[in-house]
């Protein structure tokens, strides 16, 4: 799964239409048309319910919009720290180990 696909999806739910959501991500509508297509073929069910006056979230694509926006916050993190490691600037240093190791390693030293 592509989160390019993932960002037209949440967009088209921000924007309440293919048309902003294009004007939005920079895309013709008819190949977000398409994109969002291929992300439902991908899924396995709609995620909209095409009707006269637009999109409509189905009840799956309500329930996958949450995760959608997860993976695309935890992606966006990622690129962060990502970025701030190879300047040398990682501010958080989280560092997970044994009790063991804790007590008889690392608290001597501090």
């Amino acid at each position: 799964m592509e989160l390019r696909l993932l960002h037209y999806f949440a967009a088209v739910c921000e924007h309440g239409s293919l048309h902003g959501a294009a004007a939005a991500v920079h895309v013709a509508q008819p190949s977000l048309s398409r994109q969002i297509r291929r992300l439902e073929t991908e899924l396995g069910f709609a995620l909209f319910e095409r009707t006269p006056r637009g999109l409509v979230l189905t009840a799956a694509g309500r329930n996958f919009l949450p995760v959608a926006q997860d993976l695309l916050l935890r992606a966006s993190q990622a690129q962060t720290t990502a970025s701030m490691i190879a300047k040398g600037t990682v501010s958080d240093l989280t560092v997970v180990s044994a009790t063991t190791t804790v007590a008889d390693i690392i608290a001597p030293t501090s």
